[in-house]
């Protein structure tokens, strides 16, 4: 199984899942119905879902790719239905970062000469 982030020609990013038939399990085929299928074993999912399926899977069975964006941000409003992504922070993602009462924003760093992805607090509304 192969990840890769990627951004598409409005900016917006995006996961890439390459996965055989073999591999899929049930956690996956959820993931699947979320996403869009593009090819036989390659689907387009909602990027909330990389971490999760990074760490319930085995290390040995998901590769990040060379070519993905190594680094993003995110962010939820309240309730997690929206989410925000974005590889740097601009004006525009802070507004909406201000718009939605101000949560915390995640930095996701995507190591892939180690296949980790760490996840770390950026931003923090000061109290």
């Amino acid at each position: 199984m192969k990840l890769k982030v990627n951004k598409n020609k409005r900016g917006l990013l995006f996961l890439e899942l390459f996965i055989k038939e073999e591999e899929k399990d049930t956690f996956i085929k959820r993931l699947i119905l979320e996403g869009k299928k593009l090819d036989e074993n390659k689907y387009l999912l909602p990027l909330k879902y990389l971490y999760p399926l990074f760490k319930n899977s085995k290390n040995s069975d998901v590769e990040l790719e060379m070519s993905s964006i190594k680094e993003f941000l995110e962010f939820s409003d309240e309730y997690e239905e929206n989410y925000y992504y974005k590889e740097k922070a601009d004006a525009i993602y802070m507004r909406i970062w201000r718009e939605n009462n101000c949560p915390y924003i995640y930095k996701y760093t995507l190591d892939v000469s180690n296949n980790q992805i760490y996840k770390q607090i950026c931003f923090q509304k000061l109290t």
